[in-house]
């Protein structure tokens, strides 16, 4: 039996974990790197209760460099030093 890795790659963050130790974690796709903070908020940008579903967002020492500020970035998804993937999801 093959052991599988699964991987997400952002952008800006990466979430990497062995298949195994995602097994009885259903939806589950890793593990926040080291340098990466991940937070699920609601619409105006407040984080949400651990276990309840928001917009997800991503910071890292990248996103918080004054790139990150430049209307470039901001209309790729930066926001306030944050990078917003579109993506909704419970941490």
């Amino acid at each position: 039996m093959r052991s599988w890795i699964r991987c997400i790659l952002l952008a800006t963050a990466v979430a990497i974990a062995p298949a195994a130790m995602l097994e009885g974690r259903p939806g589950a796709t890793g593990f926040v790197m080291p340098t990466v903070e991940v937070e699920s908020v609601d619409e105006s940008g407040a984080p949400v209760p651990r276990g309840e579903i928001g917009q997800l967002r991503i910071r890292t020492p990248r996103t918080k460099s004054r790139e990150a500020l430049s209307a470039n970035a901001q209309a790729l998804g930066f926001r306030d030093c944050w990078f917003y993937p579109g993506d909704i999801g419970r941490l």
